[in-house]
């Protein structure tokens, strides 16, 4: 139990999204950017963004998309994965929750914000080789071994994940 509102914390919400296009069930990975501000620069990932305040997730979902690969056309298909980590050092600026949505598309021609500087299409094996973020491979392994099923998972900031 909290012993009053001081003890309530403020952090960031953000959304994660693994897109799939739908003619060939391969998935979209991004290679960020490395300008000052960005984090894991020039390390392969998904989509992923953060919510503003008041702002609903599946709003969130869709600018984040628009914005960063300038889709419009996206499915929803279930969640795969929340987690909570923080991007650096354990403080409270840093310290970030969110969920991934498996998405699908019937899109291809990705336009690139200044956040990416390269796109692939690519099997779901194929991006795990790509991908070194231990959270973001886990979003691709959710997706590969629950896809056809209802499960999910709760992921740590110790790194353990718990499929439920």
């Amino acid at each position: 139990m909290l012993a009053d509102s001081s003890d309530i914390g403020r952090f960031m919400f953000g959304v994660g999204a693994l897109i799939q296009y739908k003619e060939t069930d391969k998935i979209l990975i991004l290679k960020r950017a490395s300008r000052p501000a960005d984090f894991n620069k020039n390390q392969w990932e998904l989509l992923y963004g953060r919510k503003a305040q008041f702002e609903e997730l599946t709003t969130t979902l869709s600018r984040e998309i628009k914005e960063e690969i300038g889709f419009d056309n996206i499915k929803i298909k279930k969640i795969l994965r929340t987690w909570h980590f923080f991007r650096g050092k354990k403080e409270a600026d840093k310290e970030i929750l969110g969920i991934t949505f498996w998405c699908q598309t019937d899109q291809k021609e990705v336009v690139l914000s200044d956040e990416h500087t390269e796109y692939q299409w690519v099997t779901p094996s194929e991006a795990l080789e790509l991908i070194s973020v231990e959270g973001i491979q886990n979003d691709i392994k959710m997706f590969i071994e629950h896809r056809k099923t209802l499960k999910s998972a709760l992921s740590r900031p110790d790194g353990e994940m718990i499929v439920f």
